[in-house]
């Protein structure tokens, strides 16, 4: 990035160009992040998992994200609740309006799909009824990032 920034724009500073922040050295110590969610699938026959993902994503790159669910769900027995949706852009998917318009719709879809159908009530184990949320959550893997989006419906 350096490089391009004099070489081709001509912009002359200083400053280095970061392209990850001083984030280092992570700790990892006592993050059991992808197993809870691992048994928390396993466990709740109405958690849904959606990953999205941009290919050029210098941060979270798409293939861990794919590797991590492969790691959640090894048997293939929870692949009808697992998904991953891949874009062409990088880290803000939201900046190329192709990849903005088609991870909205799968947003829309993933929502859809993973509602329970009409009859269907979801309790707990004490049989108290429960009300559906959709959580977003960036980046749940700090051991090694998933992507930019995650999205879980209970």
């Amino acid at each position: 990035m350096n490089v391009y920034l004099r070489e081709e724009l001509h912009y002359r500073t200083d400053l280095n160009y970061y392209l990850f922040g001083p984030v280092r050295p992570w700790n990892n110590q006592n993050d059991h992040t992808g197993e809870n969610l691992r048994k928390a699938i396993a466990e709740n026959p109405f958690l849904h998992l959606m990953i999205q993902s941009g290919y050029y994503d210098g941060a979270c790159d798409y293939f861990n994200a794919k590797y991590s669910l492969w790691q959640l769900d090894p048997s293939g027995k929870l692949k009808d609740r697992l998904s991953w949706e891949g874009y062409r852009s990088g880290h803000m998917m939201y900046l190329r309006k192709p990849d903005l318009e088609a991870a909205t719709e799968s947003l829309r879809k993933f929502i859809k799909a993973s509602l329970p159908k009409p009859g269907n009530r979801l309790s707990t184990r004490n049989g108290e009824s429960v009300n559906r949320r959709l959580i977003f959550h960036k980046n749940l893997f700090s051991a090694g990032p998933i992507g930019p989006a995650v999205f879980l419906s209970v």
